[in-house]
């Protein structure tokens, strides 16, 4: 998952804005802000409040209750150097809400947060190759502009990616790193070859469907 190894200063003190952005991805996302609450004015529990309702949280949907420990953690708890440890973040999310959740975790490496992220989502990879790319587009032109603001784009030298592979079934686990190709991004081989596969399995069914 990203990570950012270097050391910040800053605290969550001294500055109580900087995942201003992370956080305002995260409230887009599930369209209301999570807020601590009361039930029958004595337990304390979370609420999801949207355009002036509110109401428990496990009453709101399985993306906004998945992703509200996050929207929490960032809002009120992680500071700079802190290490959050983040499983499957893209359960429950439809392919554009992963792409924006990526996004988010992008957010708050460059915040100097570290991420360490477990994911099977082909999605959330993709789009983290897609903001190592941007960072390397921006460097290339020495663009100093905000076209690519800091959710969208990040150093290869801030990101590492371990893949588990288990050859056998009841074999032992080997964790690998895997090579971050500048220009390309992270491989991907897995994902595709299933990909590849899938599509021709369809090829083959809707051909025997038109014999």
């Amino acid at each position: 998952g990203p990570r950012r190894p270097r050391s910040q200063t800053r605290s969550r003190k001294d500055d109580t804005s900087y995942t201003t952005v992370p956080q305002a991805l995260l409230q887009e996302l599930i369209g209301g802000k999570i807020r601590a609450g009361w039930i029958e004015k004595m337990v304390p529990a979370l609420e999801y409040q949207q355009d002036g309702h509110r109401f428990a949280l496990h009453l709101a949907s399985s993306m906004v209750t998945e992703l509200a420990p996050l929207a929490m953690w960032i809002e009120h708890l992680v500071s700079p150097n802190d290490l959050l440890i983040i499983d499957e973040p893209e359960s429950h999310l439809h392919p554009e809400a992963i792409r924006l959740v990526a996004r988010v975790l992008v957010g708050l490496v460059n915040q100097g947060i570290k991420v360490v992220c477990a994911t099977h989502s082909s999605v959330l990879l993709h789009e983290l190759s897609n903001c190592i790319l941007r960072g390397q587009l921006k460097n290339k032109h020495n663009d100093h502009s905000e076209k690519y603001p800091g959710t969208e784009q990040i150093s290869i030298d801030d990101i590492a990616v371990y893949r588990f592979q288990q050859s056998q079934p009841t074999g032992p686990v080997r964790v690998i790193q895997e090579t971050i190709e500048p220009g390309w991004g992270i491989p991907e081989e897995e994902y595709a070859q299933v990909a590849s596969e899938l599509s021709d399995d369809t090829a083959d069914l809707i051909a025997e469907l038109t014999w």
